[in-house]
């Protein structure tokens, strides 16, 4: 993977953690307010008010790279800002109003920034800096993610879906055909009592042949199966040459297999 692609991926992927990290202590309020008095509710507001500008500065700096300068997303992140520190001020909506829509329009102002093509430079790297890359991109904040590969074992779960953010549909599509299915079966069901019917469907079926990922626009191909990725020579993920094709394939899958588990068969096998 080449430098500047790299680069770019850490920075995006720093923002979104300290997002994470500026709003955590609001989101605390939110989950359980009778920990918190009136007096500890007015330092936690000031403390974000102090501490967004750091993250402003940080936004700024990522979204005016060397000879670019991605002004929609400053505009988009100054005015989400600008609104909920109003509301904050006013307090005329309730904190659990006005956080998650913040929340929601400042991740797309980060995720809006354009990276450089990854194509080429993913189709060419080690399996260690491929794996890195799925790494990243599976921690960020999702809506759904689909992993498609015939031969899966437990690794995929320690590996690459233990990082999911919570809230994201997680769907894998696999068949029978891993000398390490039978262990794959035994943390999917520790996985499924974690995230529950609603966050994770396992749909076998037979036909799965390619293996890919879609994570909710973005449609990639993965070359090698992940669970070889330490004892093979090749490991390369590259973007989708046919997004709509692909992900027309992937939805014809999950619509023709069995679902072993997910909304509508929500007890696991057990092993």
């Amino acid at each position: 993977m080449n430098s500047l692609a790299q680069r770019r991926m850490k920075e995006q992927a720093e923002l979104i953690y300290q997002l994470g990290v500026l709003l955590a202590p609001l989101e605390d309020i939110v989950k359980d307010p009778g920990n918190f008095d009136k007096g500890d509710k007015n330092r936690i507001l000031a403390r974000f008010r102090y501490d967004r500008d750091d993250f402003a500065r940080n936004f700024l700096k990522f979204t005016r790279e060397p000879g670019a300068q991605h002004e929609p997303a400053e505009v988009q992140m100054s005015r989400a800002t600008n609104m909920f520190v109003n509301d904050l001020l006013r307090r005329e909506r309730p904190l659990e109003d006005i956080l998650p829509t913040y929340r929601d329009a400042a991740l797309t102002a980060i995720m809006s920034v354009p990276l450089p093509d990854l194509s080429a430079s993913l189709a060419a790297s080690t399996p260690f800096s491929t794996y890195c890359f799925l790494k990243d991109i599976l921690a960020r904040r999702h809506r759904r993610l689909t992993w498609v590969d015939a031969y899966v074992d437990a690794s995929l779960f320690y590996r690459y879906l233990r990082d999911v953010p919570s809230g994201a549909q997680v769907v894998v599509v696999t068949w029978r055909k891993s000398s390490g299915f039978n262990s794959f079966l035994h943390i999917s069901e520790l996985y499924a009592g974690e995230r529950g019917s609603e966050e994770y469907r396992l749909i076998l079926n037979e036909a799965v042949h390619d293996r890919h990922l879609w994570l909710d626009d973005e449609v990639y191909h993965i070359g090698g199966s992940t669970k070889d990725a330490a004892t093979k020579h090749y490991l390369t993920v590259e973007q989708a040459k046919d997004p709509e094709k692909t992900t027309a394939e992937i939805k014809q899958l999950i619509a023709d297999g069995e679902e072993v588990f997910g909304p509508n068969n929500p007890q696991h096998p057990s092993q």
